[in-house]
């Protein structure tokens, strides 16, 4: 089953519908296809029947049936907040903060946050990294001991799909979101409803006092975080 399962996501490009289709009318699958497949693979992956498949992915809305991934899948195994916003100076205290109260990172790949992503390399955190263009796409600057690289999809995806996946997996992968950027008013608007519909946790660092601000993320329900000192209760005490 799992072999079948890696080769319908890698045939339908990741597209879970299409996926889901192939597998509810029981698509045949050659054998020597499917030979084939298995030693074309040049990454892991885990599929959603194995035992190892990350709990929280496992409950929210359209799992991946598969997931490809380089580096260690037990990433998923150790605790793990994602977070959402361009690492910069300002807040690395709060990541460091996290890192030595034993915590690794779920953060997203995209042109924004891909020069972030290499600072978070260099500082030897423990991050699951969501990438959008397929785990073959040339990832190696995020490649190391402490890292795994993941995707829904092996090869890139069609266009008309990518719109789907990183959201869903990014803010799905751990329940504890942190959104430690800078707030622009409409900028998390997606983000928040999808965690609004994953029941996700959700904590936002507050730089200065605005009260248009205040209320937009109260509103949210988010817990806000206003210094160094109340952030390391919070997250010692999850």
């Amino acid at each position: 089953m799992q072999s079948a399962l890696l080769y319908v996501a890698i045939k339908h490009h990741g597209n879970w519908n299409k996926i889901y289709h192939a597998l509810e009318e029981h698509t045949k699958i050659p054998r020597q296809s499917l030979t084939k497949l298995e030693n074309k693979i040049k990454c892991d992956y885990i599929t959603i029947i194995n035992k190892n498949y990350p709990i929280h992915l496992k409950q929210i809305y359209k799992p991946p049936f598969v997931i490809f991934g380089v580096g260690e899948f037990s990433n998923f195994n150790q605790p793990l907040v994602t977070i959402v916003g361009r690492v910069e100076k300002f807040n690395l205290e709060f990541l460091n903060a996290l890192h030595e109260l034993g915590y690794g990172f779920v953060y997203q790949i995209n042109e924004n946050t891909y020069k972030s992503a290499k600072r978070m390399v260099q500082l030897n955190y423990r991050v699951v990294f969501v990438v959008n263009n397929g785990i073959n796409h040339d990832w190696h600057e995020l490649y190391g001991s402490n890292t795994l690289v993941i995707s829904e999809f092996y090869n890139k995806p069609p266009e008309e799909y990518r719109d789907q996946s990183l959201n869903r997996i990014t803010l799905g992968s751990e329940n504890k979101i942190l959104f430690i950027d800078y707030d622009e008013h409409e900028q998390y608007q997606n983000e928040l409803a999808l965690c609004h519909f994953e029941r996700n946790h959700l904590y936002k660092i507050v730089y200065k006092y605005d009260q248009s601000i205040v209320n937009q993320w109260t509103k949210h329900h988010a817990e806000l975080i206003w210094n160094i000192g109340q952030f390391k209760a919070v997250f010692s005490g999850v």
